[in-house]
């Protein structure tokens, strides 16, 4: 007896056994009400069952995912524990005697391993969200939030977690410098757009490397790279209480090389919800592959330098289709003008010094132009050719986009013939000035949406693109799954739904 009281009060400080600990733990927490929700016991056996029945039951409608209860993550009590109880603080690393702690408790309930350095945001899970909250818009499994920051995310109230996939106006529309309902994960990159472009508090980020994990809310959350503009991510997520991982792609270009060969997401293989870019979930577009567009339009330049005198525009976004425009700057070892906003946008993405070197502001000193998209147009071309009357005698625009390549027969699940060349009918001319419409885009084709859905076999698949929950879906589900071929539930239910329709 008396050894036992010994070892209650000294507590923590001799580092006791995890079983031990657990043990204190369960004492101290029975009064506790909303903590374990029962037992651990309880928690590592009926809990984890019931949740995982309710999601078994749920994925016979693929597009459709709710929430299930989740057990909350247990209270730690120590001084240094306390600290970083409250939502959206970030801290510091774990100490080896925390992660052992930790891991104790994840094995009592069954949650997703603590990785050694994994920074912690908050531990508790925040109020639900409303039924009616897209399933694309959130980690499924979880009250994470993901790229919606619009007149809708007002009415779900502050100290929630949100994830912030990449820069670009669709995904970060509506934030602002007024932004006060939480914590937003994003890379290192983004975040810097984020502070450079909306002025929203440095304190309210939470800039991330790739490959980083961090828990936030219970769930082990990474960023991987999403091979679309500089500073994209992908979602890895891993919810606790039994439940599945999640992939969240965000925009990205899932090529085979891009994806098969990342270990976060080799180790999901058939086991993951995923949440699925689909802009292009339709069998009209299958565009050629980013290299071969990128020389094709290297040599489109060179061909129409016979004239020295001729400017070329290439067209882009705030963020985007960069890689363009410097893969012929670099291979030309030629000076690219960027308006000064352009400039300070260029400066936050940490270009390797080759490429920087090459950026001016002075548009004098170049024949490469980067211009807004919308700029790139015969109408638009004609009257920059008239400002530099006496400079330029042609000008030849770039429009670097993956809508240009529609157009090709199929139905959804019929694909059109794969496309393996930029086609020649995208240039235009009107006098002395040239625009080609050029198929590169930062998106996956169809065939490349094809191609990893078979690869990475999801146990549920939820269209983040145009996704009505209705026919839409059905279509850019038949889309997306085998080319019609039956080889799983996913394939089999596309197709009866496909047949229904017809």
């Amino acid at each position: 007896m008396h050894k036992q009281q010994q070892q209650q009060s000294i507590g923590c400080q001799q580092q006791s056994s995890i079983t031990g600990w657990l043990q204190r733990q369960q004492q101290s927490d029975n009064g506790r009400q909303g903590l374990l929700r029962g037992e651990h016991q309880q928690a590592s056996s009926s809990t984890t069952t019931s949740a995982k029945q309710q999601w078994q039951a749920l994925f016979s409608k693929p597009g459709r995912v709710l929430a299930p209860p989740q057990p909350l993550m247990p209270h730690f009590g120590t001084a240094q524990q306390r600290q970083l109880g409250h939502h959206g603080e970030l801290v510091a690393r774990s100490s080896r005697y925390q992660q052992l702690q930790e891991q104790g408790v994840q094995q009592q309930l069954g949650l997703p391993a603590q990785p050694s350095g994994c920074l912690i945001m908050s531990r508790g899970r925040t109020a639900d969200l409303p039924r009616w909250w897209p399933a694309w818009r959130r980690l499924p499994g979880t009250n994470i939030v993901v790229d919606c920051f619009g007149q809708s995310s007002k009415s779900i109230g502050s100290n929630r977690s949100w994830i912030l996939t990449h820069f670009h106006a669709d995904h970060y529309m509506g934030l602002s410098k007024g932004f006060k309902q939480g914590k937003i994960i994003c890379t290192r990159t983004t975040a810097a757009l984020v502070k450079l472009k909306l002025r929203v508090p440095e304190q309210l980020l939470v800039p991330l490397d790739l490959g980083q994990d961090i828990l936030v809310e219970g769930t082990r959350v990474q960023l991987i790279d999403a091979n679309h503009c500089p500073g994209a991510a992908m979602v890895v997520a891993h919810p606790p209480g039994g439940l599945p991982p999640v992939l969240h792609t965000g925009d990205a270009r899932l090529t085979a090389a891009a994806t098969q060969q990342q270990p976060a997401l080799q180790a999901l293989v058939g086991k993951a919800v995923l949440v699925l870019d689909t802009t292009y979930a339709d069998p009209a577009y299958c565009f050629p592959p980013q290299q071969e567009v990128l020389d094709w339009v290297l040599r489109a330049v060179k061909a129409e330098s016979f004239n020295p005198r001729t400017l070329f525009l290439f067209g882009s976004y705030t963020i985007g289709k960069e890689r363009l425009f410097l893969h012929v700057a670099s291979a030309l070892k030629a000076k690219v003008y960027v308006a000064a906003a352009k400039r300070a946008v260029m400066g936050a993405i940490n270009l390797p010094p080759e490429q920087a070197a090459l950026l001016t502001t002075n548009h004098l000193e170049a024949n490469i132009h980067v211009v807004p998209m919308r700029q790139v147009n015969l109408s638009e071309m004609e009257s920059l050719l008239v400002r530099y009357k006496g400079r330029y005698t042609a000008v030849v625009g770039f429009q670097p986009t993956g809508w240009t390549q529609g157009g090709g027969s199929g139905g959804a699940g019929q694909p059109s013939r794969s496309t393996s060349s930029v086609r020649p009918n995208k240039r235009v001319q009107r006098g002395t000035v040239v625009m080609y419409k050029v198929p590169y885009s930062e998106h996956s084709s169809c065939a490349e949406l094809r191609e990893f859905v078979r690869w990475f076999k999801p146990i549920n698949l939820i269209p983040s693109v145009s996704n009505d929950n209705g026919p839409k879906l059905k279509q850019m589900l038949a889309a997306v799954t085998n080319s019609g071929k039956v080889t799983g539930p996913l394939d089999g239910w596309a197709q009866r739904s496909q047949q229904q329709q017809q």
